[in-house]
């Protein structure tokens, strides 16, 4: 009788365990149809499946809590959304960042009311801002450090129905990206509207990397999108067009991160919970 045998190198191939595919996920945080925010990030895993050698798959956010226990578990491997998020898991030593936006974020505080002048005349009002946890709605409840003095929250995912809000006296007063404001609302739009307080300059989004990704593969992939040319690289493309409010910034490019960027950031996080201390 005789045995089957196995050439080597398959029975070593047996042996190695089975290699998954490379988790691709973003912000739970959007403000527009999830359908194209999903189809977006989707064309963004055939890039990056290009880029790296190796099957990137695009899974939906958790929203919330559940984007938070993801992250612990290690079910995402590359992740591009806020830099204090980005801050947090770096920080925790479950992601590496790979390279930074180079459009900061600067928000807004706008009411339809003359008689606010400040966000500190809104204690005890309705203001709407953006679903936790987005940037600019930590740093807005940052300002008010007594808890017994600080104005109601409305989460309103999409821009033009917090503006709808505001303008009908729903909400006193809302927080939003100085970039819709500037392009999206219409002269007359502005024209009814005020605008309180004006941030300074958050980092923009990160594009980051679990230990799945080695270091080489890291800064192979860093020094492609931070020295490309984003009118013409499809990766850098791809990118912006997740980044801000979904619209593709195809002039602005991408920056390495430097440990200032996001220093500080992830203990916005961790000061207001919301799953993530």
């Amino acid at each position: 009788m005789k045995h089957c045998l196995l050439p080597l190198s398959l029975f070593l191939y047996i042996l190695q365990p089975a290699h998954a595919d490379l988790i691709l996920s973003g912000t739970p945080c959007i403000n527009e149809q999830r359908p194209i925010f999903d189809k977006r990030y989707s064309a963004l895993a055939e890039e990056l499946s290009k880029a790296l050698g190796e099957p990137v798959h695009y899974v939906a956010p958790d929203k919330g809590m559940g984007y938070a226990k993801k992250i612990r578990e290690g079910a995402y491997d590359i992740l591009l959304d806020g830099p204090h998020l980005a801050a947090w898991r770096s920080a925790k030593g479950i992601h590496q960042p790979v390279a930074l936006y180079n459009l900061p974020l600067t928000f807004l505080v706008i009411t339809a009311a003359g008689d606010i002048q400040s966000p500190q005349q809104l204690v005890g009002k309705m203001v709407c801002i953006q679903p936790m946890p987005n940037l600019s709605s930590l740093e807005f409840t940052q300002m008010y450090t007594n808890p017994a003095q600080e104005p109601s929250l409305l989460p309103v995912e999409d821009y033009g129905l917090m503006v709808q809000k505001i303008l009908s006296g729903k909400c006193k007063a809302g927080v939003l990206n100085a970039e819709f404001y500037t392009q999206k609302l219409d002269h007359k739009t502005q024209g009814s509207l005020h605008i309180v307080y004006r941030s300074a300059p958050l980092p923009g989004q990160v594009l980051t990397v679990s230990s799945k990704i080695g270091a080489d593969k890291r800064k192979e992939l860093a020094e492609r999108i931070i020295h490309a040319d984003p009118a013409k690289d499809e990766l850098v493309q791809a990118m912006n067009r997740v980044t801000a409010n979904g619209d593709a910034q195809f002039n602005t490019g991408w920056v390495a991160v430097k440990p200032e960027n996001l220093r500080g950031l992830d203990s916005l996080l961790v000061k207001d919970s919301y799953g993530w201390e």
